[in-house]
């Protein structure tokens, strides 16, 4: 992520919120007052994924008003291949593509993100729930709805995916994970192929 990002999630942090799992009526409420504004999968569509793995929809808070919600789809090995292959909708997600909880996906799509008002102030929140759902480091994708969100992305960090992934569709964003680069000596030279994004 950019510079920026580290600095809102270092003031965030200490705010103490954080995201729970929904009762079936709060996330009904929250997800039809997102369809107000947004295009999003069926009810079905999205309590499947929940079934498939309980983590993957997470609310804010208590008070009505002022919760928000964080949708994200750990994708296992063939949700990655669907997602990098042109053969995922997130309107129509395969549950079959979903890590079950506890299994460490292959990549992270982040799915909705419904937090009018306060998507800032839960940067943090969002940072340790994205922990918890990766445990260890993987790509993080997300889709720019328009114009304004694709700079926003790419001001936080991402990228156009299909950069990388030739049939990944358009508007999909992708942010790898730092790798730790090993201490050498200065005297120290070695050549090799790059054979993933990641090298």
């Amino acid at each position: 992520f950019a510079k920026r990002v580290w600095r809102c999630l270092e003031r965030s942090e200490r705010s103490g919120h954080h995201l729970t799992r929904p009762d079936r009526t709060t996330l009904l409420r929250l997800l039809g007052r997102a369809r107000e504004t947004m295009d999003i999968a069926t009810d079905d569509a999205i309590l499947a994924v929940i079934e498939r793995n309980p983590d993957a929809i997470l609310v804010s808070g208590t008070d009505q008003d002022q919760q928000g919600l964080l949708a994200t789809l750990p994708l296992n090995t063939e949700g990655m291949a669907a997602l990098c292959g042109g053969r995922f909708s997130g309107l129509h997600p395969d549950p079959a593509w979903i890590s079950k909880s506890g299994e460490r996906p292959e990549a992270i799509y982040v799915w909705l993100v419904f937090m009018p008002g306060s998507f800032g102030r839960l940067l943090g929140a969002i940072s340790k729930a994205l922990d918890r759902i990766m445990p260890q480091p993987c790509p993080l994708f997300s889709r720019a709805t328009n114009a304004h969100s694709a700079r926003l992305h790419q001001q936080a960090g991402f990228m156009t995916a299909n950069s990388f992934f030739p049939n990944c569709p358009e508007g999909v964003q992708v942010v790898f994970p730092e790798q730790p680069m090993a201490t050498r000596s200065r005297s120290e030279l070695s050549v090799r192929l790059a054979r993933t994004v990641e090298d």
